[in-house]
C-alpha cells in the first residue's frame, strides 16, 4: 500500500502523537516532514523497516524526546529546530 511512497508532509495540523503502526509499511519512505505540529515525542526503535530516511523535518513542534534515530543510516539532513529537547545525546552518538 505505502510501497511507492517516497515524501510523507503533514504539516501544520497539530498532530500531538504519531500512532507506531504508521511507519510499519512505509520502508520506501526517503524524506518525513512532520513540522508545525504539536508533537510532544517521537520512538523510531520500532520501526527499523524505514531505513531509507534520508531527511527528517520535526522542526516547530514541543518535542521533549525522540528514539530510535540511531537505525536511520541514510540520514542526511535532521532539522529540530525550536522544539523543547534538553538531551541531544542521542542525535550526538547516532553519527559516531
Amino acid at each position: 500500500m505505502w510501497s511507492n511512497l517516497k515524501k510523507l508532509r503533514v504539516t501544520n495540523h497539530l498532530i500531538a502523537s504519531v500512532d507506531p503502526q504508521l511507519f510499519k509499511q512505509m520502508n520506501g519512505v526517503e524524506e518525513l516532514d512532520l513540522r508545525d505540529n504539536k508533537l510532544e515525542s517521537l520512538d523510531f526503535t520500532q520501526h527499523n523497516n524505514i531505513r531509507s530516511l534520508e531527511k527528517i523535518i520535526l522542526s516547530n513542534n514541543v518535542l521533549r524526546s525522540i528514539q530510535g534515530l540511531q537505525a536511520f543510516y541514510q540520514l542526511q539532513q535532521l532539522n529540530l529546530a525550536n522544539n523543547d529537547l534538553t538531551d541531544v545525546s542521542e542525535f550526538i552518538t547516532a553519527q559516531l
